[in-house]
């Protein structure tokens, strides 16, 4: 690669961020089925691509990995995490209040 093909690590992790990990959390929160097509895909799979083969120390592969995990993890720990405790408490209350019903008191003789 000359100087200038050379693709730096926050130039192309914000083109992920803006192209690839926003759009794909945004189809998660919005349900949607509708995942990427191949016209988008391709050139942010190529970009990358170009960032993990760049010769040292241009080469972002460890550095692309390691954003791209915090960004998955911080999504899963802001948003999901919080939703899975909320329904798990939902469903722990809601499990109480039957047990509460459905369970008689034991009868103590004297």
């Amino acid at each position: 690669m000359s100087g200038e093909d050379i693709i730096e690590l926050e130039e192309g992790y914000q083109k992920v961020l803006k192209n690839g990990i926003q759009p794909f959390i945004d189809l998660i929160e919005r349900q949607e089925r509708q995942f990427f097509k191949a016209a988008d895909f391709i050139p942010l799979y190529d970009l990358i691509f170009k960032m993990c083969i760049q010769r040292d120390p241009y080469n972002w592969s460890e550095a692309m990995y390691d954003r791209y995990s915090k960004a998955i993890l911080d999504y899963l720990s802001t948003k999901v995490g919080p939703s899975f405790q909320k329904a798990r408490d939902t469903y722990d209350i809601a499990f109480f209040a039957r047990m509460a019903t459905e369970v008689e008191e034991p009868k103590v003789d004297c």
